[in-house]
């Protein structure tokens, strides 16, 4: 007899985490550390959503303000350490522009919630929420989308300068 069982593949099985993880995004809450906290509960939630076009754009921007030397890094970790803490304000504004996700979120109040999750987030909590972000981020959908659009584009010009590739149908460029 032939096995029906199907095998258990933890490629598809990673595929179909992530895009759960996309689809429903993640929770994640902060300790209230005012006199709010003796009302209601004892922490704040937020959510990290998979982010728009345009909240990538605004994290792209914070991404590039970090101009990080890995080979520096390696050579001497313990010094460059206390240097890379000059960082996380801007950490804490990505954390900040993921959960808010909308333009005119964004642009009103990062500064708060950014100045909010400086305040309370420890090293340990920003290295969980940064990889989340990336995985939330899809950028290989977004990579692939881009790539599939400017391939293979019926509507391409054919110009004067390139050489025909056919001599008997100077229509058809050299590729």
């Amino acid at each position: 007899m032939t096995d029906t069982k199907s095998s258990f593949d933890p490629l598809a099985a990673e595929n179909r985490e992530l895009d759960t993880l996309i689809e429903q995004g993640i929770q994640f809450g902060t300790p209230k550390r005012s006199l709010l906290r003796f009302w209601g509960k004892p922490e704040r939630t937020f959510t990290i959503n998979q982010p728009y076009l345009g909240t990538l754009d605004w994290l792209s921007k914070e991404y590039i303000q970090m101009n990080l030397n890995e080979t520096v890094l390696s050579q001497d970790p313990m010094g460059e350490s206390r240097k890379l803490a000059r960082y996380a304000p801007i950490c804490a504004r990505i954390v900040a522009i993921s959960v808010l996700n909308s333009y005119w979120k964004i642009k009103l109040f990062t500064p708060l919630l950014a100045s909010y999750f400086l305040w309370r987030v420890n090293p340990k909590t920003l290295w969980k929420f940064t990889s989340l972000i990336l995985e939330l981020s899809n950028m290989g959908d977004f990579i692939n989308s881009i790539r599939f659009l400017s391939t293979n584009r019926t509507t391409d010009p054919i110009r004067i300068e390139e050489k025909p590739k056919d001599p008997k149908n100077p229509a058809v460029p050299e590729a």
